[in-house]
């Protein structure tokens, strides 16, 4: 039996839920759509397993995207696309350790096509 791979959604963008939500149907993965802090999310990804989270990440004023991106990582330790508004991070940065993307809003179908399956590829979780 072949097993969908689950990607969870989490932001508060109703309009960005909706069109990853179809990106992951249309690469034939289930999604699940949250909007809660990362701290509430780590019980739902333990509950849940997803293969990949995709999540809003927020930066405060003196805070590098980069090393927040790891921070969170870190502590959930499962592949995340992370969208964030912060305008300094080019296309050739946002990888973050191989484990993660960093995507700039607004992102396009392709760039999240394409960090899904960079993701696949160097990922034990596919």
């Amino acid at each position: 039996m072949n097993v969908k791979k689950k990607i969870l959604i989490n932001t508060n963008n109703v309009v960005a839920a909706l069109e990853l939500k179809n990106i992951c149907e249309h690469l034939e993965y289930s999604s699940i759509l949250y909007k809660a802090s990362l701290e509430d999310l780590k019980p739902i990804i333990k509950s849940l397993r997803p293969s990949i989270l995709m999540t809003d990440i927020k930066i405060t004023a003196g805070q590098d995207i980069i090393s927040e991106a790891e921070k969170v990582y870190n502590e959930i330790n499962l592949p995340i696309i992370f969208f964030t508004i912060e305008p300094a991070v080019s296309f050739e940065n946002r990888m973050s350790g191989g484990n993660s993307v960093i995507l700039t809003l607004p992102f396009t179908g392709e760039e999240i096509i394409h960090s899904i399956n960079i993701l696949a590829e160097n990922s034990e979780y596919f």
